[in-house]
């Protein structure tokens, strides 16, 4: 038997999760799910005007610092996609065509804004920066890559798209 129940003042809000990442969250590399899976606290969107949209968030990847070595953070989207005005410490510029067939470097701000240029670099330790041109491919004696490729079905942000012994399992 079924009956109706009626709610009076009802009030949902989102609970407290560890791993739902909030505004100023640091962002870090980590092993990709397999086998087609998305999850999406690793999915990503690169919208028109730049912006890395974190979809789990809804927040977007923000470089602290558009001078020098820097961390990226997860924060509010500034900027409008239709006009393509945004933050340029959330512009993280790349040939689209390529981002989704092969590796690719991704740089900061759009062309000639920012000097030097600072370029996303992942390193084995999970952290992941934006690092000032001419700066070693080894920095602090830790491995690290600075291309990258963008699986539109799962909106990873990759490392490789065949294996590299060096850096792991794709």
């Amino acid at each position: 038997m079924w009956e109706s129940v009626e709610f009076d003042d009802f009030r949902m809000s989102l609970a407290a999760d560890s791993s739902h990442p909030t505004s100023w969250s640091e962002t870090g590399a980590a092993p990709c799910s397999r086998n087609g899976y998305a999850d999406p606290r690793q999915s990503f969107v690169h919208k028109s005007n730049w912006q890395l949209y974190h979809v789990a968030s809804q927040l977007c990847a923000e470089s602290r610092s558009t001078t020098d070595i820097s961390g990226i953070y997860l924060a509010p989207c500034l900027g409008d996609e239709n006009t393509g005005t945004v933050r340029t410490k959330q512009e993280f510029r790349c040939n689209y065509a390529h981002l989704r067939i092969w590796e690719t470097p991704i740089t900061l701000g759009s062309y000639g804004t920012v000097k030097p240029a600072l370029t996303l670099v992942g390193f084995l330790n999970s952290t992941v920066s934006m690092l000032p041109e001419g700066k070693q491919l080894e920095a602090k004696g830790e491995i690290m890559w600075s291309q990258w490729e963008l699986f539109p079905n799962t909106g990873q942000l990759r490392n490789m798209r065949s294996e590299n012994l060096t850096l792991g399992y794709p």
